[in-house]
């Protein structure tokens, strides 16, 4: 099974092509700021993709997500076109396993990081220490987790080297251990690492520039191994 796992697209038409294969990954910031026509676009822009299955969830960036979930999932086009919206749910794709949740860790008080607030109301954000609960519901023996933020100190790093992932994130992975972890968020850290037996997938497309000049980081995964072909 082919996989290719993106994230923090932002804005279309994306600078190069999409690589085919047989799952697209998306793990959210589908939008710049989650208006009805934004989360339109994105939902075009997945209907044009070859890819049989493509599975996303929202990031803090989506607001119509949380706001207006129905409308949102109409506008996406989950149940068409091979898409599937996960918000902490479990999708099978043959032997498959796939969990996804739209969290990500918001409301610390880092420098550089702007806090949620009534004028900037990201979706979905989690408190430092309270996200426990939320990531007590992923199942044990995943293939694939897919979340929008990273758990802490993994390909977390922002430009000033400020750790901005989740603590109980990363309890949750450790204790859990998926084969592959797929996330965003942080676009400055897109890339792989493989911590026991996980390997962390951030898919952001987009810099810090919000220029889309990170490659879809594409791997074979198979009942017995995980196989990176190019990222």
């Amino acid at each position: 099974m082919r996989l290719v796992c993106i994230s923090d697209t932002h804005f279309y038409p994306l600078q190069f092509p999409v690589p085919d294969g047989d799952v697209l990954i998306h793990a959210g910031d589908f939008t710049m700021s989650g208006t009805p026509e934004q989360v339109k676009a994105a939902g075009n822009w997945l209907a044009t993709l070859p890819h049989s299955r493509k599975i996303v969830v929202a990031g803090n960036h989506d607001l119509l997500f949380e706001q207006e979930p129905e409308q949102a999932l109409e506008l996406i086009g989950h149940g068409k076109n091979g898409v599937t919206y996960l918000q902490e749910q479990l999708v099978m794709l043959d032997w498959c396993s796939i969990y996804g949740a739209p969290w990500s860790c918001l409301y610390r008080t880092l420098p550089g990081f702007p806090p949620r607030t009534k004028s900037r109301p990201w979706a979905f954000g989690l408190p430092d220490f309270g996200s426990k609960p939320n990531w007590d519901k992923v199942p044990f023996n995943l293939d694939i987790l897919i979340t929008h933020g990273p758990p802490l100190r993994i390909l977390d790093l922002p430009p000033n080297n400020y750790p901005l992932g989740d603590p109980q994130l990363r309890d949750c992975v450790q204790e859990k251990e998926p084969r592959v972890h797929v996330f965003g968020h942080i676009h400055h850290s897109h890339g792989t690492a493989k911590i026991g037996k996980t390997l962390f997938v951030n898919a952001a497309l987009c810099d810090e520039g919000y220029s889309h000049s990170q490659a879809p980081v594409v791997l074979d995964l198979r009942p017995e191994k995980v196989m990176e072909l190019r990222s």
